[in-house]
């Protein structure tokens, strides 16, 4: 998903549902089968399994941005999709959302904050081999890139409408963070679990109303553990 965070689309036997918001360093395409969903084994070198989805919610309610209530119309929508090539175990996946989000103080009389609207959209692709290597279960090697934009400015709302992030002591108008990473994936069979290890960084920009970008400190995260299924 991502997603801010963002956890991998699981191809092929677990669609992905968008949007999503939370990483989970698994990846776990579809088991490699002797055939294609029942096609004779002699056509199944040429399989490829597909899979999509896409979604949408809206959420409308009362933000707290501190000295004021802000009514505000959160909307967003996403599509993912999924591709196995069943005799190499190559994959690739990729997902896409975009949000809008409206808000006004119409609770406190004489409020300085005005309606505004803002804009986010993020997108995520990830592309591996998955292979039963060692015997034990299958092993998935992973690289993946995605963006953000807009997802830092989103809901600060401050006076007049503009965001209450700075740089410099500027208003931040907008912002965007870029993901690169890797990962290996481990199952094991035998006891329905996972070993995970995967490595992410971080690099995100902000812009001010004047144009000025300005980088921020690159993160770089490491997360490894283990899952098992029951």
């Amino acid at each position: 998903r991502s997603l801010s965070g963002h956890r991998p689309a699981r191809p092929v036997e677990t669609p992905s549902s968008a949007p999503r918001h939370a990483w989970h360093p698994c990846v776990r395409p579809a088991r490699r089968p002797t055939d294609c969903d029942g096609a004779p084994a002699t056509s199944a070198k040429n399989c490829v399994r597909a899979a999509a989805s896409a979604g949408w919610n809206r959420s409308v309610g009362n933000d707290d941005d501190g000295a004021f209530q802000l009514n505000s119309d959160f909307r967003q929508w996403g599509v993912a999709g999924s591709l196995l090539h069943v005799p190499t175990g190559l994959f690739i996946q990729a997902e896409y959302i975009a949000v809008k989000m409206t808000a006004a103080d119409n609770t406190v009389a004489g409020s300085p904050l005005t309606a505004v609207t803002r804009d986010a959209d993020r997108w995520h692709v990830q592309a591996g081999i998955r292979q039963n290597f060692f015997g034990i279960g299958a092993t998935s090697l992973y690289g993946e890139y995605g963006k953000h934009n807009d997802f830092g400015v989103l809901n600060t709302v401050s006076t007049a409408g503009v965001s209450s992030v700075t740089i410099g002591g500027a208003a931040m108008v907008g912002d965007n963070l870029r993901i690169w990473g890797l990962g290996v994936v481990q199952n094991i069979d035998a006891a329905a679990m996972d070993l995970y290890l995967g490595y992410r960084n971080y690099a995100a920009e902000g812009v001010t109303a004047a144009g000025v970008t300005s980088s921020l400190n690159s993160i770089d995260v490491i997360a490894a553990g283990a899952r098992i299924r029951f």
